[in-house]
Protein backbone atom coordinates (compact mmCIF):
# COMPACT_ATOMS: atom_id res chain seq x y z
CA UNK A 1 0.00 0.00 0.00
CA UNK A 2 2.93 2.33 0.65
CA UNK A 3 4.08 1.93 -2.94
CA UNK A 4 0.60 2.66 -4.27
CA UNK A 5 0.35 5.73 -2.04
CA UNK A 6 3.72 6.96 -3.31
CA UNK A 7 2.46 6.74 -6.90
CA UNK A 8 -0.76 8.52 -5.93
CA UNK A 9 1.08 11.23 -4.05
CA UNK A 10 3.27 12.02 -7.06
CA UNK A 11 0.25 12.14 -9.37
CA UNK A 12 -2.22 14.18 -7.32
CA UNK A 13 -1.19 17.81 -7.50
CA UNK A 14 -2.15 19.76 -4.41
CA UNK A 15 -3.44 16.72 -2.51
CA UNK A 16 -1.53 14.53 -0.12
CA UNK A 17 -2.83 10.98 0.03
CA UNK A 18 -3.88 11.21 3.68
CA UNK A 19 -6.03 14.30 2.91
CA UNK A 20 -8.05 12.59 0.17
CA UNK A 21 -11.56 11.49 1.04
CA UNK A 22 -11.44 7.86 2.19
CA UNK A 23 -13.66 6.58 -0.63
CA UNK A 24 -11.64 8.41 -3.30
CA UNK A 25 -8.38 7.17 -1.82
CA UNK A 26 -9.62 3.58 -1.79
CA UNK A 27 -10.87 3.76 -5.37
CA UNK A 28 -7.57 5.29 -6.48
CA UNK A 29 -5.55 2.59 -4.72
CA UNK A 30 -7.51 -0.21 -6.39
CA UNK A 31 -7.32 1.41 -9.83
CA UNK A 32 -3.61 2.18 -9.46
CA UNK A 33 -2.96 -1.45 -8.58
CA UNK A 34 -4.95 -2.49 -11.65
CA UNK A 35 -2.94 -0.13 -13.87
CA UNK A 36 0.32 -1.44 -12.44
CA UNK A 37 -0.88 -5.02 -12.98
CA UNK A 38 -1.54 -4.55 -16.69
CA UNK A 39 -5.28 -3.86 -16.79
CA UNK A 40 -5.93 -1.66 -19.84
CA UNK A 41 -5.95 1.98 -18.71
CA UNK A 42 -9.31 2.75 -20.33
CA UNK A 43 -10.95 -0.09 -18.38
CA UNK A 44 -9.36 0.71 -15.01
CA UNK A 45 -10.03 4.45 -15.29
CA UNK A 46 -13.61 4.03 -16.52
CA UNK A 47 -14.53 1.69 -13.68
CA UNK A 48 -12.87 3.91 -11.09
CA UNK A 49 -14.60 7.05 -12.34
CA UNK A 50 -17.95 5.26 -12.35
CA UNK A 51 -17.39 4.07 -8.77
CA UNK A 52 -16.36 7.56 -7.65
CA UNK A 53 -19.43 9.12 -9.25
CA UNK A 54 -21.69 6.58 -7.56
CA UNK A 55 -20.05 6.43 -4.14
CA UNK A 56 -18.41 9.76 -3.42
CA UNK A 57 -18.78 13.50 -3.95
CA UNK A 58 -19.94 15.39 -7.02
CA UNK A 59 -16.34 16.28 -7.95
CA UNK A 60 -14.79 12.88 -7.20
CA UNK A 61 -15.20 11.45 -10.69
CA UNK A 62 -13.22 14.29 -12.24
CA UNK A 63 -10.56 14.07 -9.53
CA UNK A 64 -10.15 10.31 -9.92
CA UNK A 65 -10.05 10.65 -13.71
CA UNK A 66 -7.32 13.29 -13.52
CA UNK A 67 -5.10 11.40 -11.11
CA UNK A 68 -5.43 8.08 -12.93
CA UNK A 69 -4.96 9.74 -16.31
CA UNK A 70 -1.66 11.17 -15.11
CA UNK A 71 -0.57 7.78 -13.77
CA UNK A 72 -1.49 6.11 -17.07
CA UNK A 73 0.40 8.72 -19.11
CA UNK A 74 3.47 8.32 -16.91
CA UNK A 75 3.34 4.55 -17.39
CA UNK A 76 3.22 4.96 -21.17
CA UNK A 77 6.36 7.08 -21.07
CA UNK A 78 8.10 4.71 -18.64
CA UNK A 79 7.71 1.53 -20.67
CA UNK A 80 5.64 -1.63 -20.72
CA UNK A 81 3.22 -2.57 -17.93
CA UNK A 82 4.69 -4.11 -14.84
CA UNK A 83 3.35 -7.11 -12.97
CA UNK A 84 2.16 -5.50 -9.77
CA UNK A 85 3.33 -2.40 -7.95
CA UNK A 86 6.76 -3.80 -7.14
CA UNK A 87 7.66 -4.09 -10.79
CA UNK A 88 8.13 -7.85 -10.98
CA UNK A 89 7.72 -9.25 -14.44
CA UNK A 90 6.33 -12.73 -15.02
CA UNK A 91 8.94 -15.43 -15.56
Amino acid sequence: MEELDAVLGKSSEGWSVHRMPVVDRTILRVATYELESGVPPAVAISEAVHAANELSTQDSGRFVNGVLGKIARNREVGGPPRDGPRGRRPD
